[in-house]
């Protein structure tokens, strides 16, 4: 039951008395929090709603993908920040209702202890995310990004990379199949810039047309979008004697195929590869051949090299990553200015693909 004070007399403790029915508490909340009403009793009834406390990470994962369409690795990974703050070691979140201000007292201390604004970014959209399938309007709070200082990451010099597929005996792996499975995929990542580990992992046998030298890629990020990179170049997708896709189709994927799965690089087990544990082993193994490497190295490099080899033609990159125009000026822009030695007055060409 709630009570809705009386407009004529607001001191007085007598009112409407509302039962309150399937969906009405969420519409209640969003027209006070509109200003529109003034109802005394609603943060009590709205911190004991049962759906608030007794809700299962299991339910929350299922909704962001079926109700919010977020897509499968990223409702993982959103499952995952939001137990670590309602698990953190020092300053837990209290998540069973949500409350805003023990989330804000999490994030002062996460930011006196010198966390980015780039990874406190992850958290505030998982807890938006949280607090949509629980039905509960979006906190103010939630509402403005971080600051992110300006992309300060590095890439190997280029007489490094061929190391990366080259190098196999410096992977301190034991399976032979995982060194060639890795030196393929950083083949593949390095030279197509595609975004690992998700589209990587996404790749069906059925994406890539060897005849018409063109790669299909779903791009997990924005809901399973796909686009077409075409064409490839040959020792990248043909190449006889490169780690090229057919070189692996052809003779390192059929040591594990069962025929039970359609992608296109396979794990040890003759499964789709994880793309939690494929980032981790691509970092643990990059690292080897180079201290900084981290699996978006590879797409960094390549757009730094085709925004050089385009004549900064930062349309055509756009497209070929499957970024906007904003985010390829923005994240590589300057890096590949700095490599070809070319200063701030050198006017861009704006070649928009036909």
């Amino acid at each position: 039951m709630l009570t809705v004070p009386d407009n004529g007399t607001p001191s007085s403790s007598e009112g409407v008395k509302l039962q309150l029915g399937p969906g009405d508490l969420e519409t209640l909340l969003k027209l006070q929090e509109a200003g529109l009403l003034d109802l005394e009793g609603l943060d009590e009834i709205q911190a004991h709603d049962p759906k608030h406390v007794d809700w299962t990470y299991e339910a929350f994962h299922k909704h962001m993908i079926a109700k919010q369409g977020l897509a499968q690795q990223t409702a993982e990974y959103r499952v995952r920040y939001v137990r670590f703050l309602e698990t953190h070691d020092e300053m837990p979140v209290d998540l069973r209702p949500p409350s805003e201000e023990s989330y804000l007292e999490h994030i002062y201390h996460r930011r006196g202890n010198g966390a980015p604004g780039s990874t406190l970014n992850h958290y505030r959209k998982a807890m938006k995310s949280l607090l949509k399938f629980l039905e509960i309007p979006t906190w103010e709070s939630l509402d403005t990004q971080f600051p992110q200082p300006r992309a300060t990451w590095t890439l190997p010099p280029d007489e490094l990379v061929p190391r990366f597929w080259m190098d196999t005996d410096a992977y301190g792996l034991d399976d032979a199949y995982e060194r060639d499975l890795l030196a393929h995929v950083y083949h593949f990542g390095f030279h197509t810039g595609v975004r690992p580990p998700s589209e990587i992992v996404a790749l069906d046998v059925s994406d890539v047309d060897f005849d018409d030298q063109r790669v299909t890629i779903t791009e997990k990020k924005k809901g399973n979008k796909r686009r077409d990179l075409q064409p490839v170049e040959a020792f990248v997708i043909t190449g006889k004697d490169t780690p090229s896709l057919k070189n692996y189709l052809d003779h390192h994927r059929p040591r594990v195929d069962d025929g039970q799965s359609d992608a296109f690089f396979l794990d040890k087990h003759g499964k789709r590869p994880n793309p939690i544990v494929l980032r981790q082993t691509l970092s643990r193994v990059g690292k080897r051949i180079w201290p900084k490497f981290k699996p978006y190295t590879m797409r960094r490099w390549f757009a730094t090299q085709m925004l050089i080899a385009s004549d900064f033609n930062i349309y055509v990159v756009a497209e070929r990553l499957g970024d906007s125009v904003r985010a390829v000026e923005n994240h590589y822009l300057d890096k590949a200015k700095a490599l070809s030695h070319i200063g701030e007055e050198y006017q861009l060409p704006r070649f928009q693909p036909e």
